[in-house]
């Protein structure tokens, strides 16, 4: 059980490596228009710790990531 557990984990960060890499621009964009938003000025500590926080969702969106990849590439759909 725990052998499929931490197999699944490790596919979920390996997929989201890549969709942030394919999606990098986008990512920072996001980024960008939050900090903005909310009127403070970005730094790169918020813009890794929001890339962190996307490698913590990694489990569950990885059905999502791994269909997105199939489908299109990878690329977000705006």
């Amino acid at each position: 059980m725990i052998t499929y557990l931490l197999t699944y984990l490790i596919i979920s960060q390996i997929l989201m490596i890549i969709f942030l890499q394919i999606n990098k621009d986008e990512i920072v964009e996001q980024y960008l228009n939050t900090e903005k938003r909310r009127g403070d000025e970005p730094s790169s500590f918020w813009l890794n710790f929001y890339i962190f926080v996307h490698l913590l969702k990694a489990p569950f969106l990885a059905p999502m990531i791994f269909l997105l990849i199939l489908g299109n590439g990878g690329k977000l759909i705006k």
